[in-house]
């Protein structure tokens, strides 16, 4: 079975993208990147969806120190920075991909899936 980690700081983005994503694996949503690194500590996560803006440690942070730790799993970026060097600043921080906020359903579950498919080990399901 798929494990996806959820970290974001809204309870009703958290709640809206577990309902989306729990068909297509188990879901653990947490609400800050300092509970997003716990939980990657003591699971295994086949995908990790991180929101930039959080309080105390931000996604930014959170991907790098994920990376550090070892985690190269794909680690999709929730956002709404629309700015420039935003994919640049990302791609360095370890992101394998991107979600602008607002998003429609269908293009988060699109990517989600698709970087799914692309972990090794990992079968595709409807």
């Amino acid at each position: 079975m798929r494990h996806i980690l959820i970290a974001d700081d809204n309870d009703l983005m958290r709640a809206t993208l577990s309902r989306l994503l729990s068909p297509y694996g188990a879901v653990t949503a947490v609400a800050d990147g300092q509970a997003a690194l716990a939980a990657a500590q003591s699971q295994a996560f086949d995908l990790i969806l991180l929101d930039i803006k959080m309080p105390g440690i931000d996604g930014i942070a959170a991907c790098e120190a994920l990376r550090a730790s070892g985690f190269d799993g794909p680690v999709i970026a929730l956002t709404a920075d629309g700015s420039v060097e935003r994919d640049a600043r990302y791609k360095a921080a370890g992101f394998t991909g991107l979600i602008e906020k607002p998003f429609a359903a269908a293009d988060l579950v699109r990517e989600v899936l698709g970087a799914l498919e692309r972990v090794k080990g990992i079968a595709p399901s409807s």
